[in-house]
């Protein structure tokens, strides 16, 4: 809840910006077909629809591709905050020395 709704608004609101700023051009990749060449082939080998969203496609990837590795990186922060915390909290009882129970006389307690 915390990590994924903020993340999908986010990734929400960057695809309807790139969709936005990206609009397919068919009339272009319609002329491309018609231009003939190595253009021309490829929009026909791939469809004219293709090759007008292709730009929106590689945006979209591109963008989502940075929302990932931002992500990535707030979790790895997250983690290593956490790592630290937990280290120094447990610091002094790590360099305790370790006690022997049967020279101080300690019983064990039940489940021991």
């Amino acid at each position: 809840w915390k990590l994924l709704v903020p993340v999908s608004m986010v990734n929400i609101l960057a695809s309807a910006l790139v969709m936005k700023l990206f609009i397919p051009d068919y009339a272009g990749a319609t002329a491309a077909l018609n231009g003939g060449g190595l253009t021309g082939f490829l929009v026909s080998l791939l469809g004219d629809g293709l090759v007008a969203e292709l730009p929106r496609a590689i945006a979209l990837l591109i963008a989502n591709t940075l929302i990932l590795a931002v992500v990535w990186t707030l979790i790895q922060r997250q983690i290593h905050e956490e790592r630290a915390r937990v280290e120094s909290r447990l610091a002094p009882f790590r360099d305790a020395p370790a006690v022997d129970r049967a020279a101080s006389g300690v019983q064990p307690a039940i489940g021991d």
